[in-house]
């Protein structure tokens, strides 16, 4: 607790307190750059209102708006009777098509999670065939519907609320069911149930943009990622036409423009060579997830919005955990002890590519969790939620990722010393017992992170190689490449692939990050009204250092994966 508090007193005397926190008024007009004056100066306030009156006007009859809204509340108004039907005779059509391509079309078998589709289609079509309200109805009265309708996806009960419910045409539900199910001959079930999800979601999305970026944090471990890439396109496309029909208001900062220089970055970082026309679709995806962070900054804005997409990660955690142990429990057949033993020896990468891109989600989901079980009020969610942090601990052992480990230990211990004086006292003590049990290991077993990190073979080729890359193309890098190797650090990645300029503007994006950060949770601890805003700040700004510093050992930030979680952390 001294060491704490003089801590505490030398850090608000010092120069690096002015520099960070600063009155966050006062910083919002220092911050106006010189080309955001000059476009001001240019486009005034009055003139961009009207422009944007007059493409309101336009929107509010275009066929697309119009239409979407009509089909959507068609949605809502239905009878949960035909939603039962479709349900029971897609599932069973799409049942008979996959028995039928299993022994009568060899190449096109149906897959595991084809089967589970058919059955879960099923299950779903029991509790609707009783319904003969419309689906608004049963959804405010239905605790699971309402938890995905309101809690999830953010709707407002007067929005889905229609008194009156729409009949369907006689038979329409079963002739749909029966046509999508024997599609299955041709596409899989568990495709055509995920067509028909982004069928709905897209018009849900174009009503409300923010239930988007939670769809995103859901699906981003589970699904391909040509999914999320499909759901954050529709998001970004909703956002803008609801600026333009003036129901949203977009907010561009000093850090935005620097967001948006580094965008442009990876959209110019078509690669020189020959063979590059393989990435140019990762170099749209990249530069599509670095639009992610203007739709978290400016979606994701109210607490409601913010507590669902802490929500929707932990969801996805607590998934990607299970997956992660069951994968471990089943790495080798010739048993437990030996599946785990395996486990531990080669890693484990669940639902991504590589260990290190599993590292990086589970390092950027963890502070949410601590967060939320800070929050939670209730012995049963506190209980929960040990349980997952405890699962997802185990699962980041599992990666095999030195620098996963090192990011963790560090960032653990800033969110420690975010808390109070408290948790700073007792992980202070907890190092020197940590530190002493890993010297005694590292001598036993001749083993250390960075002597591992500098002995290896790959990895001193593969920075040889990116070093090389920086010395012939200084300013503009040799272009987007796939990473061969994970053991380039991200930073020399970014320098080698897309020159030395754009590694300046991304620590100017760090560095802004973390000045406003520091600023915001400083003055949110400093009020006692918005106290409980300060660790809602705190946890995403930890997820960011845990990525970063995970950086210097691997290159997994700099996959699609990455910058996604990056950026929309950021």
């Amino acid at each position: 607790f001294t060491l704490y508090s003089f801590l505490v007193r030398k850090a608000k005397s010092s120069l690096t307190h002015k520099f960070f926190v600063s009155d966050e008024k006062s910083a919002e007009k220092q911050k106006s750059s010189f080309l955001l004056t000059a476009l001001s100066s240019v486009f005034p306030k009055e003139k961009v209102l009207k422009i944007r009156r007059k493409i309101a006007a336009v929107l509010v009859k275009a066929p697309i708006i119009r239409n979407s809204d009509s089909i959507l509340d068609s949605f809502i108004s239905c009878r949960c009777r035909d939603y039962g039907v479709f349900f029971l005779s897609f599932g069973i059509y799409s049942l008979l098509g996959c028995i039928v391509g299993r022994y009568f079309f060899s190449d096109n078998a149906p897959t595991l999670a084809s089967y589970v589709a058919c059955a879960v289609s099923v299950f779903i079509s029991i509790p609707l065939l009783k319904e003969k309200r419309s689906f608004g109805y049963y959804a405010n009265t239905s605790a699971m519907a309402g938890f995905i309708i309101f809690d999830v996806l953010g709707a407002r009960k007067h929005e889905i609320y229609p008194v009156n419910a729409k009949l369907a045409p006689a038979g329409l539900a079963l002739l749909l069911g029966m046509g999508f199910g024997l599609i299955s001959f041709i596409i899989t079930p568990i495709k055509m149930a995920l067509l028909l999800l982004f069928i709905f979601l897209s018009f849900w999305i174009l009503h409300t943009p923010e239930a988007g970026m939670i769809v995103v944090c859901l699906i981003l471990p589970f699904l391909d990622l040509k999914y999320t890439v499909l759901i954050l396109s529709v998001t970004l496309v909703s956002y803008v036409l609801k600026i333009l029909q003036l129901k949203r208001t977009a907010k561009f900062g000093y850090t935005d423009l620097w967001v948006a220089v580094f965008a442009l970055v990876f959209l110019t970082g078509i690669p020189k060579g020959a063979n590059g026309s393989i990435t140019i679709n990762n170099v749209l995806i990249c530069t599509l997830f670095i639009c992610s962070f203007f739709l978290v900054k400016n979606l994701i804005s109210s607490y409601e919005w913010i507590k669902r997409f802490f929500m929707a990660n932990i969801f996805s955690l607590t998934g990607v955990s299970f997956i992660s142990l069951i994968q471990v429990l089943s790495y080798d057949s010739d048993g437990i002890v030996l599946s785990v033993l395996s486990s531990a020896k080669h890693g484990i990468s669940s639902m991504f590519d590589t260990p290190d891109v599993l590292a990086v989600y589970i390092l950027s989901s963890i502070p949410l969790l601590f967060t939320m079980a800070k929050k939670s009020v209730s012995g049963k969610e506190k209980r929960t939620s040990r349980f997952i942090a405890f699962a997802s601990i185990c699962t980041l052992f599992f990666t095999v990722s030195c620098g996963g480990y090192f990011s963790f230990f560090i960032t653990l211990f800033v969110f420690l010393l975010m808390y109070g004086k408290k948790t700073f006292a007792f992980a202070t003590l907890s190092v020197l017992p940590v530190s002493a049990i890993a010297a005694i290991i590292s001598q036993i077993e001749g083993f250390s992170i960075f002597n591992a990190f500098a002995n290896s073979s790959s990895v001193s080729y593969a920075a040889k190689e990116a070093f090389a890359s920086v010395a012939a193309y200084p300013l503009c890098g040799t272009g987007l490449k796939e990473i061969q190797s994970t053991f380039t650090p991200f930073y020399l990645c970014i320098t080698s692939q897309l020159g030395i300029p754009c590694l300046v503007v991304f620590m100017i994006i760090i560095f802004e990050f973390c000045r406003s950060t520091v600023s915001s949770v400083y003055s949110d601890k400093a009020n006692t009204a918005s106290a409980k805003y300060a660790y809602f700040a705190a946890a995403p700004a930890v997820s960011v250092m845990s990525i970063l510093l995970l950086g210097f050992f691997s290159s997994a930030p700099m996959t699609p994966v990455g910058i996604l979680i990056l950026f929309m952390f950021l």
